[in-house]
């Protein structure tokens, strides 16, 4: 015959394996008998951490918080450091449990849990728990616990999906940046830069020196880091509501009336109007395929800005990213590029001149990569045979 008291006694114990045999027949005997985990709390009075464990076992969860709270803070608390958000199955309390990982330390876990719940037809969690719990991570990694970038992104595209106001869940897009991967995409934060020309004179000030003086901004590395990140993701242009989507050319305009002068008095305007550049790099194509559209034609007509040119025509060097080829391929790519490149200049040289300049550097700096290529495919091929 088993000696309960023994084996419970193992409830605590340096030897995990017969802290494991304990919980598993406590496990078993409450699944018995609901009552056997309350009848047995007296005998450890005094071993919180016992107690705890005990109530770990009960399925009725909210008598089991319920009984752990009365106990006193050290069980209830012991009881939650240990709380297991797996197993659960189609888990109607989501809420309850993240609120109680919440209110004791453990808010890596909380949003654990509510990640997991935030697929498929189950509940969804309350929102407000979700920007609790993101606000009380550090942004570090060590900080984020067991979470994932994945989860992280899941946890804060749950939320741009909530009636949770815009600017605060771009708050915690900002703090948690270096979290959201390389290049994420759909932030609230280019929004907020394509809506708000202060808040991009101020996240430009922050990783970008000025022309006024010889000092270096006071910044911390991390958040310099955060800035040149954000700004390096901007794709949505002002008066556009997501990137690659029509553009409010009014819009577009008073933005960057009122950004200009900002761009001057805090002496960054060169660097500001390039950045702005790369941005207008991924407006639309019109609805016939010539690009950049009407829109981003017309304001680079207007504008007659050489650092917005600039920015521009670099991004859209940029924007090709890494390629891969045959050994005999050549340049293909690269006169395809340029062929395309030259093919708009050519339908806009004379509405856009500006516009069709940028192309045609393009399409030539296409046409003499795709020179390159060649020769550099006929010397590996020399090599070969």
């Amino acid at each position: 015959m088993i000696d309960r008291a023994a084996v419970l006694n193992h409830l605590v114990d340096e030897n995990q394996q017969l802290v494991d045999f304990a919980m598993s027949y406590a496990d078993g005997m409450a699944r018995r008998d609901a009552r056997f985990p309350f009848e047995h709390l007296d005998r450890f009075k005094g071993r919180p951490v016992a107690q705890a464990r005990l109530l770990r076992v009960v399925a009725d969860l909210p008598s089991a918080w319920a009984k752990a709270k009365e106990l006193g803070t050290e069980i209830d608390q012991a009881y939650w450091d240990e709380f297991s958000i797996f197993g659960r199955g189609n888990f109607a309390l989501v809420d309850e449990a993240a609120r109680g990982l919440l209110d004791h330390g453990r808010p890596d876990a909380a949003l654990d849990l509510m990640q997991i719940y935030m697929h498929g037809d189950r509940k969804r969690p309350d929102p407000s728990y979700v920007v609790e719990g993101l606000t009380a991570l550090g942004s570090g990694e060590k900080d984020l616990g067991r979470l994932s970038t994945y989860e992280i992104e899941t946890l804060i595209s749950y939320l741009r999906e909530t009636d949770i106001a815009e600017d605060e869940v771009a708050m915690l897009e900002w703090k948690l940046l270096p979290a959201l991967g390389y290049e994420p995409r759909g932030l609230f934060l280019e929004r907020k830069l394509a809506r708000d020309p202060a808040f991009f004179v101020e996240i430009l000030s922050l990783c970008f020196r000025s022309k006024n003086t010889d000092d270096v901004p006071d910044v911390p590395q991390h958040v310099a880091t955060n800035a040149y990140r954000l700004l390096g993701a901007w794709h949505t242009i002002p008066g556009s509501a997501r990137p690659s989507q029509p553009i409010d050319a009014q819009a577009l305009d008073n933005w960057y009336a009122a950004a200009k002068p900002l761009l001057i008095e805090v002496g960054r305007l060169d660097i500001g109007e390039q950045v702005f550049g790369q941005t207008l790099a991924h407006g639309p194509a019109d609805d016939d395929g010539v690009w950049p559209g009407q829109v981003v034609r017309a304001f680079i007509e207007t504008a007659h800005s050489e650092q917005v040119e600039t920015g521009f025509r670099v991004e859209c060097f940029n924007t090709r990213g890494v390629v891969s080829r045959s050994l005999d391929e050549g340049g293909r790519q690269e006169y395809s590029l340029s062929s395309q490149y030259a093919g708009w200049a050519d339908q806009m040289a004379l509405t856009a001149p500006r516009t069709a300049a940028i192309l045609r550097v393009l399409a030539e700096g296409y046409r003499l990569d795709g020179i390159r290529e060649d020769e550099e495919s006929r010397r590996r091929l020399e090599r070969v045979c």
